[in-house]
């Protein structure tokens, strides 16, 4: 029920919202996939600190949760080593 390890049960109330709001079709996907903002920041971020340019925000930006590492495609677009970034 998020980001973390837990170590207690979740209060009744909050399990019953969660049932009733996963029933919801609104609520299916992703709930942040990243504005503008972002995806411009990571760019620039990108080009600052690892010297990638041409990044193109809108279709080449995608941001996750958490360490993991950039994809093998990403790689491949530019020079990021796996670890960098």
């Amino acid at each position: 029920m998020g980001v973390g390890e837990p170590d207690e049960m979740a209060f009744p109330e909050v399990v019953a919202k969660l049932n009733e709001e996963a029933g919801n079709p609104e609520n299916r996907g992703y709930a942040d996939n990243g504005d503008a903002v972002l995806k411009q920041a990571a760019a620039r971020y990108l080009e600052r600190v690892c010297g990638v340019t041409g990044i193109n925000p809108e279709t080449e930006v995608m941001h996750s949760i958490g360490s993991k590492r950039p994809c093998p495609s990403c790689r491949r677009r530019s020079s990021i080593p796996a670890t960098a970034c």
